[in-house]
């Protein structure tokens, strides 16, 4: 019996920091199964703060009064729930926990599994080089986006999350 041997590759898309450049994965592909799996566990953390049957309801009246086309009336339905959301801001590790385990620094095995420690000196490193929040999230969604089938319910809630956030500035 032939024992299969699978080979990742490293990611393509090259990022540059003030300090060097990492590669981003864009899709599973671009990282190790195991790899893969802990980033799914720890996605859901993005929005743990966020108080879920609350949340549906006043999804469920934005939704409502969109679909009505009463867009102002929507988004102040959503604006009062934005306070939740400002709280978990605090779930920007995970975001960074997300990234450090999707992008690959200099020398860096493909096939190289980090601890929780070691991926959060990854990313005290990469932070210290020059990523900022906006290429971390950036990078996490885009890799999301390459399986909506595994990662659809995370989109919805980043998509709303954008459009309140937008709403708020808009309104000052």
């Amino acid at each position: 019996m032939k024992r299969l041997k699978l080979f990742w590759k490293k990611p393509e898309k090259e990022v540059e920091l003030e300090k060097g450049s990492i590669l981003v994965g864009e899709h599973k592909g671009d990282v190790n199964y195991a790899r893969y799996v802990k980033f799914k566990q720890i996605a859901p953390q993005f929005w743990e703060k966020m108080d879920s049957p609350l949340f549906e309801v006043y999804f469920e009246k934005f939704m409502d009064l969109s679909n009505q086309g009463k867009h102002t009336q929507a988004a102040m339905a959503m604006k009062d729930y934005k306070m939740a959301l400002d709280n978990s801001k605090n779930s920007y590790e995970a975001w960074g926990l997300c990234f450090a385990l999707i992008c690959y620094e200099k020398d860096e095995e493909v096939s190289f599994i980090p601890s929780d420690v070691e991926l959060k000196e990854k990313l005290e490193r990469m932070t210290g080089n020059g990523l900022t929040p906006d290429m971390i999230q950036e990078g996490v969604v885009n890799f999301m986006r390459a399986s909506p089938e595994t990662f659809q319910d995370h989109l919805i809630l980043f998509g709303v999350q954008s459009m309140m956030t937008e709403t708020d500035l808009l309104s000052r």
